[in-house]
């Protein structure tokens, strides 16, 4: 027993070489032409975007076609080769039941981009490698499923699959060498089936889908794909101006800069709030209320209906005239008061840098 594992294991590690946490397979690459994906042993219903980035698997390392779905970054290992350092990532969706452990064949365009040659036979070096999927992973079912029997095939996803199971129960995988997963004598509802994944990183993803005979449907999540996401808190720059302010707020270095002080507010108190300006101006809150009402006043008496309007517009006349002239006479007076006020250097509303020990206790 013994001798048997070390005869494996040295048949084995020539085709592995270890580096890090990942496995690199040493073998032959050839080229090979495969017309579509769903031509490959695999029998893949769903292209997710392969192109010529296909490839077949050694037959040593094919197993019972878990394989399918993966991908395989590989570059060339040959001496022939100018350049080593390039890869190519490659989906297997197909079986080369001649090759031996480390062998990968590659399309026509693969391989001359590996190597700089036409079609022949290479060393290459590869490793196992996570897809690179960037929407959900689709089911597709078997033309011959039903309720009683029911067979599907995961694809597009990005991580490797290590076992399915429908309606809660496991699935194997079918005896056939195609990457289908049956689920035999089955009560299933094929509108509304649960199907569950489990890679091989022990990661796994859960769908209610609808199954179609010989249809893929898409599912709501992938392996490496999150479906929630932190919320972004916006953030706004400070100018370079504002940034100086707060500078000289915070340092207190600005010549013109008294610290003051707030007073915590006294709620047992029932007197309005007032605020006092750190030189000897005080906010005249009666006047600000004196002309708010006079607005208010002046916005009531233009709202008369006009049909009492045109029967009392003789009688009134006069007293629109007085008014108007009250009216502009009031106005002079404010805008000289605003002005007065605006020519007071470092008031309270135009210079927040000067709060002063006076402002009043709230």
């Amino acid at each position: 027993m013994v001798f048997r594992q070390v005869s494996i294991l040295a048949a084995v590690l020539p085709a592995m070489v270890l580096a890090g946490t990942d496995t690199f397979y040493t073998g032959n690459g050839r080229a090979y032409q495969l017309g579509q994906v769903s031509g490959g042993s695999c029998k893949f219903l769903y292209d997710a975007n392969v192109g010529i980035n296909y490839a077949a698997l050694n037959g040593a390392q094919w197993g019972s076609a878990l394989s399918c779905g993966r991908c395989a970054e590989v570059s060339c290992a040959d001496s022939r080769c100018s350049d080593k350092t390039s890869t190519v990532t490659v989906h297997i969706v197909d079986n080369s039941p001649e090759g031996k452990q480390g062998d990968l064949d590659v399309s026509p365009e693969v391989f001359k981009k590996l190597t700089g040659s036409e079609p022949s036979q290479y060393s290459i070096k590869w490793k196992f490698v996570e897809c690179s999927a960037t929407s959900n992973i689709q089911y597709c079912a078997d033309s011959l499923t039903n309720s009683s029997r029911v067979v599907v095939q995961p694809a597009n996803f990005d991580e490797a699959i290590a076992s399915v199971k429908v309606a809660n129960q496991d699935a194997a995988i079918v005896s056939t060498g195609d990457f289908y997963f049956q689920l035999k004598r089955a009560n299933v509802d094929l509108n509304a089936v649960d199907i569950e994944l489990t890679s091989t990183s022990g990661k796994s993803v859960k769908d209610k889908v609808t199954l179609t005979p010989g249809k893929c449907t898409e599912g709501t999540s992938n392996f490496g794909l999150s479906s929630s996401s932190e919320p972004t808190v916006a953030t706004r720059a400070l100018t370079e101006q504002q940034t100086e302010n707060f500078n000289d707020l915070k340092s207190g270095t600005s010549n013109n800069y008294n610290a003051g002080k707030v007073v915590a507010a006294d709620d047992s108190s029932k007197q309005s709030v007032s605020i006092l300006q750190s030189n000897d101006a005080v906010v005249d809150k009666t006047q600000m209320e004196a002309n708010t009402n006079e607005e208010s006043t002046t916005a009531a008496n233009g709202s008369t209906p006009a049909g009492e309007m045109a029967l009392v517009v003789a009688g009134v006349a006069g007293c629109v005239a007085l008014a108007a002239v009250a009216f502009n006479a009031r106005k002079k007076k404010i805008k000289a008061k605003n002005v007065d006020d605006l020519a007071r250097p470092f008031g309270t509303f135009s210079s927040p840098v000067r709060i002063d020990s006076t402002i009043a206790k709230i």
